[in-house]
């Protein structure tokens, strides 16, 4: 079962003889040094939600200086789905899949998807991420979830002298899925190889190489059985912390016969954005535990 936000597509992405059930677009396999394929898997994710995202702004701290900004929104009998109250602004439930966001006396209805199976909410964060001296609000959604699905979208609201029409006062970024994917698929590299009769993994992240012995996998599913690529793009995580904004994409090995990738690790990033784009940085390799 699979929850996708609107407009995605459940497809089928073939890899060799491995049937990958999809849920949206991941373009397949990309060719580096090795192969490093961009997958939907049918494996658990390796964390739930409350170990990947903040905690949802609820509304429970709002208080009377606040109620006129609220009029609109309980005006039609909603109470907010988060909010950052102390900065006067609120999310309520709209049309199917949308929002309505408030903040201070302005508000805009968003594409947005604020519900899931996994009762993951959407966390709000406001701070100058580009610096140019005005804040911006970050907002983390949880769009796909499903057996071996999660993935989260980062949307910045820019909303502080923006030119625009009486219903649309804000300019709504998302880092979008291909964006981030190719980011991450130019500095990402994979290759195997043995010591003292045990197979290790190299994986080079941003030209970092880390090792991780696969010596589980091999005993598991047969050394000959490990491809020399990696799957990622099935479980994203976007954190907002404070000035801070993060990715976090788990990495799994390509075996053959086995339908899902089998996950030895993580590529933590740092979100840069800035005029309405955003960049990766500070990249590194977190390996699971196997032990």
């Amino acid at each position: 079962m699979f929850n996708c936000k609107k407009g995605r597509l459940a497809v089928l992405i073939l890899a060799s003889s491995v049937t990958l059930t999809a849920c949206g677009d991941y373009g397949g396999t990309v060719r580096m040094t090795t192969t490093v394929q961009e997958t939907e898997t049918n494996q658990p994710a390796p964390a739930g939600p409350d170990e990947n995202h903040n905690a949802g702004n609820t509304g429970d701290t709002i208080n009377s200086s606040h109620a006129s900004s609220r009029q609109a929104g309980e005006a039609e009998g909603n109470s907010p789905i988060v909010s950052l109250p102390e900065k006067d602004v609120y999310l309520y439930p709209a049309a199917e899949n949308t929002a309505l966001l408030q903040i201070r006396d302005k508000e805009q209805e968003l594409d947005w998807m604020y519900s899931n199976p996994r009762m993951v909410m959407p966390v709000l964060q406001m701070h100058d991420y580009d610096r140019d001296g005005a804040e911006e609000l970050a907002a983390v959604l949880h769009v796909a979830s499903g057996t071996g699905l999660a993935i989260d979208e980062l949307h910045i609201v820019e909303f502080a002298d923006v030119p625009g029409e009486a219903d649309k006062p804000f300019i709504d970024h998302l880092f979008q899925e291909e964006d981030y994917l190719a980011q991450l698929r130019n500095v990402l590299q994979f290759e195997t190889f043995d010591r003292d009769d045990e197979l290790f993994g190299r994986i080079t992240v941003d030209g970092e190489p880390y090792e991780v012995s696969l010596k589980t996998f091999a005993d598991t599913f047969g050394e000959k059985n490990i491809q020399e690529q990696i799957g990622f793009g099935a479980i994203v995580y976007f954190r907002a912390e404070g000035e801070e904004l993060s990715l976090s994409a788990a990495v799994g090995l390509i075996i053959d016969g086995v339908a899902e990738p089998q996950y030895f690790g993580e590529v933590e990033a740092a979100v840069q954005y800035s005029s309405g784009a955003f960049k990766l940085s500070k990249l590194r390799f977190l390996p699971n535990d196997l032990q």
